[in-house]
Parts: C-alpha cells; structure tokens; sequence
C-alpha cells in the first residue's frame, strides 16, 4: 500500500491551500480581462451606433435641403441661374458635397456646379434617374468614381414635382466618400478600433476608415456580419481572419435610410499587450507568495515531524514485542505528554495482555472440551437411534411378525376348538397387532421413513400430526415460498431440529398454541416458531439440568449444517426461536 509521511501531508494542505488561491486569483484575472473586452466590445457597438446615426442624419438632412430646393418656383420652372444660387449657398454649408447639379425630365443636366467638358451632360441612361421619374422619391446610389471631382462619391436623387405630383426633373448631389468618412472617424475613432466600414446592400463599401478599401471597391457580401446587418439584425460575434490568423470581435447594425449595414472591428490582438502585463504582475506575486508558503510550510513540518519520528522509532520497538520501550521527548507540548501518555499505556497494556493472554487460553480450552462434547454427543445420538431403529425392525419385530403368523396358523388348524380357547388367541392376536403398531411407529420416529422418501415438508407434517395427538395442544403451521428439497443429510438434521424445538415448546412451555412458520427462500431457508408459554430466563439457564443441554445441543445441531439460531424468551412472555440457514 501506498504511504505517505507526515510531512508530505502538511505539505500538500499547504499547497491545498495555495491552489484555491491560485484559482481565485485566476478568476479575479479572467473577470478583469473579461471586462475589458466587454468595455471595448460595448464601445464598439456603441461607435457603430454613433457611424450608423451620423451618415443616416447626413443623408437624410441632405434629402431634405434638395427636397426644399425643388420646391423653389425658379426651380420647378428650370431657372438655371436661380438654381445654380441655390446650389451655392448648400454647396457653402456643407463641405461634404462636392458638386450639385440639376437636369430635366430628359435627363439632359442644365445646371452644374461642378462639369468637365468631356462629361457627358445627359444622365438619362442611369438607373437611379430612371427610379426617381418612376416612384417620384429621393433615391441613393452606389458608390461611383467622379471624373470631375476625381473622388469617390455617393449621389442623391430627389424629384422636382409639381403640384399635382408629376415629376418634370430631378435635383442630384454628389456626396464626397473621403471628407464624409474623414469625419465619421474623428468623431468615432478609438485606438482598440481596427476600422469602420458603411456598406450598400450590395456589400460594396462606400465608407472606410482606410479610404484605400473604399477607392479599391471592397465588397464585404461574403462577410457574416454584413449578412445579419442585410437581414435587419444587429449584435456583436467574433471570427477568425483567415488571412492573419487572428480573431477579431465585429459589431454590425443595418442603416436606415438606404439598405446597407455598418461594421465596427475590433482586433483581438489590441487586447492582448494590457492582459500579458496583468497576467505578468500576478503570476510574479503568486509564485512569490507560493515559495514562502512551501518553505513555511516545511519548517513548520519538520518542526511537528521530528519528535512524532521519535514516537514511531519508539512503537516499532514495542510492536516486537519490548513493551518496556520507553519514549523520551522533552519538547514541552502535548508531544511530551503524548509519549508520557504512552508510556503510561504500555505499561498497563503489558500487564493485561498477560492476562488476557492466560484467560483466552482457559477459555479456549472450555470451548474446545465443550464442542468436543457436544459433537460426540449428536453424533452418538444419531448413531444410537439408527442401531435401536435396526434392530427393532430386523430383531423384535420380525419375531412378532412370525409370532402371529403361527397364531393365526393354529388358529386355522385347530378351527373345532373351543371358544374360550378361540377368545384367547384374538385377544393375543390383537395385543400382537397392537404391539406391531407400537413399535412401527417407535421406528418411525427415530428414523422417519417420510423424510426419506418425500422430503422434509412431508414429515413435519406427519409429527406434526403426532404430536397434537400426543400433548392436545394445536399447532399452526404456515408454508410460504415453493418448496424445494435440500440434501438428506440436512434434511435430517433440520427435521431433528424442528422435531426438538416443537417438543420442548409442547412439553415445557405449557402453552396453549404454538406457531411454525417455514420460509422457503431463494436466498435463506427460515423456520419461525412461538409458543404463548411460561417462557424461561436464558442468562439463569443451567446446562446441567434439563433445557440448558437442550438448548446447547439445538445450537451445535444448527451450527454443523451451517446455519444461525436466535432465540428470545422472558419469564411469562413465551419464547421465540429463529432458524435461518442460508441456501448454497
């Protein structure tokens, strides 16, 4: 078997103590750096909000002032001068448009802020021109490269309508990408931020932190997070960048006043640097405090180990046997007075093992000499019965079988006799058949003939029968289980075991009814019997008289086939007895 010393043990509670310690340090990182990402998760959520609101309210303000403009009387008309005013006091307002323009309901362009020559001056062939005449509603396009500004640009179209709704042009304002962008991330920049990307429906980015992604036409439609922003959704998820190997946290919102989503990235590297350096700190801390606590810890063991060495170096002397070993330790603590106290101890243990080693041999002899006995005494029981039994059936009674024979012979030869003489010889033939009778069942009851052939069960039943006869005392007898059959010698031995417990509770108890109960269990085979008699006093029994011997030989019967006897009785309480062998 595995040991392990004292020391060991103080040890590892020590080091028991640090692990807990350990972990909860751990967990207190864990949360810390948990809740740093949390922060920046939660602000970039928060930056995307903040990007998706500004180009949703630069939009739709820009919507607005054309739509004011196309209300303008000169405007409807298709006053170039007096629209061409107009496009330069919102051209001074906002910086981020970079050109305004306004064409008829051919689509031919009659006022510009911003036109090259070698610009085609007809917008006709647009698919947005063509939206804006049909649904009479501003519309927004994709992303485009203006030769005349030489930036990327987004353009609104918004209808001039007359009074009654029908639209005879429309009014377009190129919005510049880069200014617009520029100014979304002096607003929203972070240094935990990786970039800020506003797409299209289509996933093309319009809008980027790098204005390279922009000028180079990304499309981001195979990215998950731009799909669930398409889908109306808005959350954060984290992925894995084939391409760096790294994983990023990406918070995604759709826009609202044109189909597209805006992405906010955030690189879980930029984590990294702050969480390496707390992790440093405390690891530094805890290997400091687990050093100290090892070497405390195995002082303060070698300190309580020493003088309990002494104690086991001392024991082992003694386990040979030198019960006069004396242990000397003079530490002043309740290690001195542990060894006094043992001291102390093997002293009166010597002594009582004398004795008990004298009383154990006196008691063993008296065991020994008594079962002994009382297995001679069963065994000649048996042996007596079965010679008695054989010579009454082999002896007396064949003679008196062959007796009435002759009789019953005489009688037939002699049939002129007189009839005293005939009166004699049925009263000897009766007393002879009477006799036979007697002995039959004398032989029956020192070896039942039943047992043999039928079973157990069969013969209980039969002295059972008998022994109501005999004593006029009613017994109930009560079978439960299926009843199986067991070895004969077994048998025998239970049969002479229930024959004696039945007879002593009929003979001695003076009861009026007594109770067998047979259980033939699958596991146990169990024999219950009470009796409502005078009961006895089995710590007063004397095995000198009758009962005591009794009793002694029931107990040594049911302990050679292997079985246990409880039995409970008390002075005007009747007796119990139970018989449990167990089944092989």
């Amino acid at each position: 078997m595995f040991k392990v010393s004292l020391q060991n043990k103080l040890i590892a509670c020590f080091v028991c103590i640090i692990i807990p310690l350990i972990v909860f340090a751990y967990y207190l990182i864990e949360e810390n750096i948990s809740f740093g990402k949390k922060k920046m998760i939660d602000s970039a959520a928060g930056t995307g909000e903040i990007v998706r609101s500004n180009v949703d309210m630069f939009i739709e303000d820009t919507i607005r002032l054309l739509m004011t403009i196309a209300q303008n009387p000169q405007v409807k008309n298709g006053n170039p001068r007096e629209t061409m005013n107009r496009f330069i006091e919102v051209l001074n307002l906002d910086s981020n448009l970079v050109n305004l323009f306004a064409a008829n309901q051919a689509g031919e362009v009659y006022t510009s802020l911003v036109w090259h020559g070698d610009d085609s001056l007809l917008i006709s062939d647009r698919a947005e021109f063509k939206e804006v005449l049909d649904s009479g509603k501003p519309v927004l396009s994709k992303r485009t490269f203006s030769r005349a500004t030489g930036q990327m640009i987004l353009t609104i179209f918004v209808p001039i309508l007359e009074d009654n709704g029908y639209v005879t042009g429309v009014i377009g304002a190129e919005i510049s990408l880069k200014q617009l962008q520029n100014n979304l991330v002096n607003k929203t920049g972070s240094r935990q931020i990786s970039n800020i990307a506003v797409t299209d429906v289509e996933g093309n980015v319009i809008i980027h932190s790098d204005y390279k992604q922009v000028y180079e036409e990304t499309n981001v439609s195979n990215n998950s997070a731009f799909n669930l922003a398409k889908q109306g959704k808005q959350g954060i998820f984290s992925y894995k960048n084939e391409e760096t190997g790294s994983y990023c946290w990406v918070a995604y919102s759709p826009t609202r006043t044109f189909p597209g989503s805006v992405l906010i990235t955030v690189s879980d590297k930029a984590m990294q640097p702050p969480v390496k350096d707390t992790m440093k700190r405390w690891l530094q801390v805890l290997l400091l405090i687990i050093i100290f606590l090892v070497i405390l810890s195995m002082g303060f063991a070698r300190m309580i180990v020493k003088p309990i060495e002494k104690l086991i170096a001392t024991t082992k002397v003694m386990a040979m046997g030198n019960l006069h070993q004396k242990i000397k330790i003079d530490s002043g603590d309740e290690l001195e007075e542990l060894s006094n106290a043992f001291n102390l101890m093997s002293e009166r243990l010597s002594d009582q093992i004398e004795k008990l080693a004298l009383a154990t041999k006196q008691i063993e002899e008296k065991r020994e000499r008594q079962r002994i006995l009382l297995t001679h005494l069963v065994s000649a029981q048996e042996e007596e019965r079965n010679r008695i039994a054989a010579d009454i059936h082999d002896g007396v009674l064949q003679m008196i079988v062959g007796t009435l024979y002759e009789i019953r012979a005489v009688r037939n030869i002699l049939p002129d006799k007189p009839a005293r003489a005939l009166a004699k010889m049925s009263l000897l033939e009766n007393l002879l058949s009477d006799t036979i009778v007697e002995m039959r069942g004398v032989i029956s009851d020192l070896r039942p003939p039943l047992l043999e052939d039928m079973g157990l069960l069969v013969a209980l039943k039969h002295q059972i029968k008998r022994i109501c006869l005999i004593y006029q005392i009613p017994i109930n007898f009560n079978i439960t289980g299926e009843p199986y059959r067991l070895e004969f010698s077994v048998e025998v031995m239970l049969f002479r075991i229930i024959q004696e417990m039945i007879q002593n509770a009929a003979k001695h108890s003076g009861a009026s009814s007594i109770d067998l109960n047979i259980d033939f269990g699958e596991l146990f085979f169990t024999t219950y019997l009470k009796d409502n008699g005078c009961g006895f006093d089995l710590s007063q029994l004397d095995f000198e008289k009758n009962g005591g011997m009794g009793l002694a030989i029931l107990k040594e019967r049911t302990h050679t086939i292997g079985a246990q006897v409880k039995i409970h009785s008390q002075k005007g309480e009747g007796t119990e007895i139970l018989l449990t062998l167990p089944i092989d």
